[in-house]
Protein backbone atom coordinates (compact mmCIF):
# COMPACT_ATOMS: atom_id res chain seq x y z
CA UNK A 1 0.00 0.00 0.00
CA UNK A 2 0.87 3.85 -0.71
CA UNK A 3 1.93 5.55 1.97
CA UNK A 4 2.44 9.62 2.22
CA UNK A 5 3.95 10.77 5.27
CA UNK A 6 3.18 14.00 6.93
CA UNK A 7 6.12 15.84 8.86
CA UNK A 8 7.33 19.04 10.10
CA UNK A 9 8.89 22.51 8.18
CA UNK A 10 11.92 20.94 6.97
CA UNK A 11 11.50 20.33 3.82
CA UNK A 12 11.16 22.59 0.66
CA UNK A 13 8.80 21.57 -2.46
CA UNK A 14 10.89 19.45 -5.15
CA UNK A 15 10.93 15.74 -6.40
CA UNK A 16 14.28 13.82 -6.83
CA UNK A 17 15.10 9.93 -6.61
CA UNK A 18 11.63 8.65 -6.11
CA UNK A 19 11.25 11.00 -3.05
CA UNK A 20 8.60 14.12 -3.58
CA UNK A 21 9.11 16.49 -1.43
CA UNK A 22 6.05 19.23 -0.31
CA UNK A 23 5.59 22.63 1.43
CA UNK A 24 2.42 23.60 3.18
CA UNK A 25 0.28 25.36 5.45
CA UNK A 26 -1.58 24.47 8.88
CA UNK A 27 -4.41 26.97 9.85
CA UNK A 28 -7.71 27.23 11.96
CA UNK A 29 -10.32 29.10 10.07
CA UNK A 30 -13.32 31.46 11.84
CA UNK A 31 -15.30 28.39 12.86
CA UNK A 32 -11.92 27.64 14.66
CA UNK A 33 -11.17 24.23 12.21
CA UNK A 34 -7.93 23.43 11.51
CA UNK A 35 -7.08 23.16 7.73
CA UNK A 36 -3.30 21.05 6.17
CA UNK A 37 -3.36 22.42 2.53
CA UNK A 38 -0.45 21.44 0.11
CA UNK A 39 -0.71 24.25 -2.91
CA UNK A 40 1.42 22.54 -5.18
CA UNK A 41 -1.52 19.45 -5.61
CA UNK A 42 -4.34 21.33 -4.58
CA UNK A 43 -4.75 18.20 -1.89
CA UNK A 44 -6.38 19.48 1.85
CA UNK A 45 -7.33 17.90 5.13
CA UNK A 46 -9.05 18.96 7.92
CA UNK A 47 -9.83 18.50 11.41
CA UNK A 48 -11.10 20.07 15.27
CA UNK A 49 -7.21 20.23 16.04
CA UNK A 50 -4.05 20.35 14.62
CA UNK A 51 -2.94 16.67 14.41
CA UNK A 52 -6.49 15.60 13.04
CA UNK A 53 -6.05 18.07 10.16
CA UNK A 54 -2.35 16.37 9.25
CA UNK A 55 -4.15 13.13 9.83
CA UNK A 56 -6.88 13.98 7.02
CA UNK A 57 -4.45 15.47 4.82
CA UNK A 58 -2.32 12.09 5.06
CA UNK A 59 -5.39 9.83 4.17
CA UNK A 60 -6.17 12.61 1.48
CA UNK A 61 -2.52 11.94 -0.41
CA UNK A 62 -2.75 8.57 0.36
CA UNK A 63 -6.17 8.60 -1.95
CA UNK A 64 -4.58 11.07 -4.43
CA UNK A 65 -1.60 9.08 -4.82
CA UNK A 66 -3.12 5.51 -5.05
CA UNK A 67 -5.65 6.94 -7.83
CA UNK A 68 -2.98 8.78 -9.75
CA UNK A 69 -0.31 6.15 -9.67
CA UNK A 70 -3.01 3.43 -10.56
CA UNK A 71 -4.22 4.99 -13.77
CA UNK A 72 -0.74 6.07 -14.83
CA UNK A 73 -1.37 9.62 -14.55
CA UNK A 74 0.88 11.10 -11.96
CA UNK A 75 3.01 12.75 -14.28
CA UNK A 76 0.14 14.25 -16.34
CA UNK A 77 -2.00 15.51 -13.64
CA UNK A 78 1.60 17.18 -11.50
CA UNK A 79 2.11 18.76 -15.34
CA UNK A 80 -1.60 19.98 -15.14
CA UNK A 81 -0.58 21.49 -11.10
CA UNK A 82 2.05 23.62 -13.12
CA UNK A 83 4.86 21.38 -11.91
CA UNK A 84 8.17 21.92 -13.97
CA UNK A 85 9.49 18.61 -15.32
CA UNK A 86 14.15 18.99 -15.23
CA UNK A 87 14.63 15.01 -15.29
CA UNK A 88 15.38 13.56 -12.99
CA UNK A 89 14.18 16.24 -10.93
CA UNK A 90 10.35 17.94 -11.26
CA UNK A 91 9.76 21.53 -9.32
CA UNK A 92 6.03 22.13 -8.33
CA UNK A 93 4.76 25.60 -9.33
CA UNK A 94 4.97 29.26 -8.25
CA UNK A 95 1.80 30.51 -6.82
CA UNK A 96 -0.13 33.62 -7.27
CA UNK A 97 -1.54 35.50 -4.67
CA UNK A 98 -4.83 34.78 -5.49
CA UNK A 99 -4.13 30.78 -5.39
CA UNK A 100 -4.26 31.20 -1.31
CA UNK A 101 -6.69 33.30 -0.74
CA UNK A 102 -8.71 32.14 2.52
CA UNK A 103 -5.21 31.76 3.92
CA UNK A 104 -4.34 34.90 3.40
CA UNK A 105 -7.97 36.13 5.04
CA UNK A 106 -6.69 34.00 7.76
CA UNK A 107 -3.76 36.13 8.38
CA UNK A 108 -5.61 39.14 8.12
CA UNK A 109 -7.90 37.58 11.19
CA UNK A 110 -4.97 37.25 13.31
CA UNK A 111 -5.26 33.48 13.25
CA UNK A 112 -1.98 31.22 13.20
CA UNK A 113 -0.46 29.93 10.22
CA UNK A 114 1.96 26.93 10.37
CA UNK A 115 4.25 26.00 7.79
CA UNK A 116 3.57 22.18 7.52
CA UNK A 117 5.46 19.82 4.51
CA UNK A 118 4.99 16.30 2.93
CA UNK A 119 7.92 13.73 2.22
CA UNK A 120 6.01 10.75 -0.29
CA UNK A 121 7.99 8.18 -1.55
CA UNK A 122 6.93 7.34 -4.68
CA UNK A 123 7.04 3.41 -5.43
CA UNK A 124 9.16 2.36 -7.89
CA UNK A 125 10.08 6.71 -8.41
CA UNK A 126 8.01 8.10 -11.51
Amino acid sequence: MFMATVTGIEETGYYSCGRLHLRGVLFRDERSCFHAYIPALGVSGYGPGRQEAKQSLQVMMNFYFERALRSGQLVEDLQRCGWVMDPPVMYPPVFRHSDMTDVFDCIRSGTGIYHISCTVDLPGGI
